[in-house]
């Protein structure tokens, strides 16, 4: 079947013709098109398979819609912006804000595996300012990973934009759209928290994983990689952090990076503002100091049973088969109101 525009791939949304298919993500299929109304190029992203058939598909469903409600309550040029949303021929559609450089994942394997420091630091920096937005709209994003912030090109240079708020959620904790004791997100960058399936998630998780995704894009992999998701979840409850000067980090971005990465939430930068201005200041020194930026050593190899697929897909799983738990248990209700990094997160 052909669509009535003539677009070849057997999509028919009122109101749009769709151009190219650009890729997929969990729960949907992502084309580059025009919305015909303003004659705009948009990014239209069509949730995949019916949504009818079973119970999970319709949790999957909503989430999707969600995606369009929860970025309906944010207004930051640093969170992608959602046009439009609706339901054509039991197709549920998505109508969004179009970036044309790829994603941050992306650009680092286009450089050869890894950012420059002062590159990746600028686009972590963007990425907390969609987190700043987030965080005043009382949402979690939970899935904050270098495929989801967006990287888009202007005459005034390169801007960073937090993307797939499918899997977010309110600081009320009510997500019923999520079964209980399941653990939402992407294990290479989840914290270890969210990989307990705690309740009572707030935005410190999302800045363990802006600075775990800060780690990769740096140093050129993951920090926790194991054999298997679960492996992956296991690692990120018991095992230490890697140095990240081991594998060329400098070290007060190395520090950063650990501040934002410490197990104990509670020892963690309290708020997004908080990182952005930490990422200011270590910016500036590196701007004044090129001596900070060191020559990378060869980037390390992978276990050959990983692959990116594995690294970057969400899954959802039950906390009960994993038995390791993360340290911050006596301490979940403290927050830390520290600007910069204590003694006892530096390694």
């Amino acid at each position: 079947m052909t669509s009535s525009n003539g677009n070849g791939f057997g999509i028919t949304i009122p109101g749009y013709r769709v151009l190219h298919r650009v890729g997929a993500g969990g729960m949907g299929s992502v084309y580059q098109a025009e919305q015909l109304s303003m004659q705009r190029v948009v990014a239209l992203k069509l949730f995949n398979g019916p949504h009818h058939l079973n119970p999970e598909e319709s949790v999957a469903s909503r989430r999707f819609v969600r995606e369009a409600h929860t970025a309906g309550r944010l207004q930051s040029p640093y969170v992608i912006a959602v046009y439009d949303a609706g339901v054509h021929q039991n197709q549920r559609y998505l109508g969004m804000e179009w970036v044309d450089g790829g994603d941050a994942q992306q650009a680092a394997k286009n450089a050869g595996g890894r950012l420059p420091p002062q590159r990746a630091l600028a686009i972590i920096r963007d990425a907390a300012m969609g987190l700043v937005a987030i965080e005043s709209a009382q949402l979690i994003h939970r899935d904050v990973k270098p495929a989801n912030i967006l990287l888009a090109q202007s005459s005034s240079g390169e801007m960073a934009k937090l993307a797939d708020l499918g899997l977010s959620r309110g600081l009320d904790l009510d997500d019923r759209m999520t079964h209980t004791g399941a653990i939402m997100g992407t294990p290479a960058f989840m914290s270890p928290e969210q990989a307990e399936g705690v309740a009572d998630l707030d935005i410190r998780s999302d800045i363990y994983s802006l600075g775990a995704s800060l780690f990769a894009l740096i140093c050129g992999r993951a920090p926790f990689i194991g054999g298997s998701p679960w492996a992956t979840v296991a690692a990120v409850l018991k095992d230490p952090l890697p140095d990240p000067k081991q594998f060329g980090c400098p070290a007060e971005i190395a520090e950063l990076i650990e501040h934002c990465m410490v197990k104990d939430r509670s020892l963690r930068p309290a708020n997004p503002g908080i990182v952005v201005s930490l990422l200011n200041d270590v910016l500036g020194r590196l701007a004044d100091s090129p001596a900070m930026v060191i020559a990378h050593p060869p980037l390390p190899s992978q276990p050959p049973c990983i692959n990116q697929q594995q690294l970057n897909s969400g899954f959802a799983v039950s906390p009960r088969l994993i038995l390791p738990r993360c340290s911050d248990q006596r301490q979940r209700g403290k927050r830390s109101t520290t600007a910069g990094p204590p003694r006892s997160a530096r390694g």
